[in-house]
């Protein structure tokens, strides 16, 4: 019989890994959208991304952390994924 708490912990971080990637996929471009869109700006500002093309954006910081975030996430599915496989493993012996 499979070690159960060793099967169920692995399923959780698989599930908690999708989860992860549901939401960084849905809720983070919304919050990029909502930066770029929370103010308006006069158009010669040096807030103004038309004027200093140095400021980053909604879309360069999704740019830069989506790909660290869903790194994180296959990592705890290949994690839960082990634990998973050694808590059947562990209950065959």
């Amino acid at each position: 019989m499979a070690d159960k708490k060793m099967t169920m912990q692995g399923l959780g971080e698989i599930a908690l890994g999708v989860l992860t990637l549901i939401v960084v996929y849905s809720v983070v471009p919304l919050i990029g959208s909502s930066m770029d869109t929370a103010t308006t700006l006069g158009p010669t500002s040096q807030w103004n991304h038309t004027v200093n093309a140095n400021i980053p954006t909604g879309v360069d910081l999704w740019t830069t952390v989506g790909p660290f975030l869903t790194l994180a996430a296959i990592i705890l599915i290949v994690a839960g994924f082990l634990t998973t496989l050694k808590g059947l493993k562990d209950g065959a012996e």
